[in-house]
């Protein structure tokens, strides 16, 4: 399969957002939804967090520096920026559908519908409709990509 310079470059930002944020999530989510003191504290998930990203920006470095010495760039085009723009449509939609679910967790929480949310737990759940809002328009891209849309 012959893959242009911009799915090269969609296929790393996907790989490394899912090998960074997938056990970020699964250690966090399964910390914070048993109360685990140790991870519940404020400074250790802001710590935690700040290692998260850094490894993200360092894996996505190393590898555009490898896409880059491998493959010739091509120009921007119209049906790039198509493809960019519905993608984007289709992030918005997730991120927005995230954060309203995420806002109404509070009132179901008050209501007696779900446990207590703490703030730490509120935090990433925003935070995980971002990743989740980037993965999909990413994931879109290259569905476009691959249907020649």
């Amino acid at each position: 399969m012959n893959l242009s310079f911009r799915e090269k470059s969609l296929w790393a930002s996907l790989i490394a957002i899912l090998v960074v944020f997938s056990p970020y999530f699964a250690i966090n989510f399964s910390h914070l939804l048993t109360g685990d003191p140790e991870i519940s504290d404020t400074f250790v998930a802001i710590g935690t967090f700040v290692a998260a990203v850094l490894f993200l920006v360092v894996i996505m470095v190393v590898l555009h520096i490898l896409i880059a010495l491998s493959t010739r760039y091509e120009d921007e085009d119209e049906r790039d920026r198509f493809i960019e723009l519905t993608a984007t449509r289709n992030a918005h939609w997730v991120l927005s559908v995230g954060v309203w679910v995420t806002l109404a967790a509070p009132g179901a929480s008050a209501i007696g519908w779900l446990p207590p949310m703490s703030t730490l737990l509120f935090a990433h759940l925003i935070f995980a409709a971002f990743v989740l809002a980037e993965v999909v328009g990413i994931v879109s891209q290259l569905i476009q990509y691959r249907r020649g849309a």
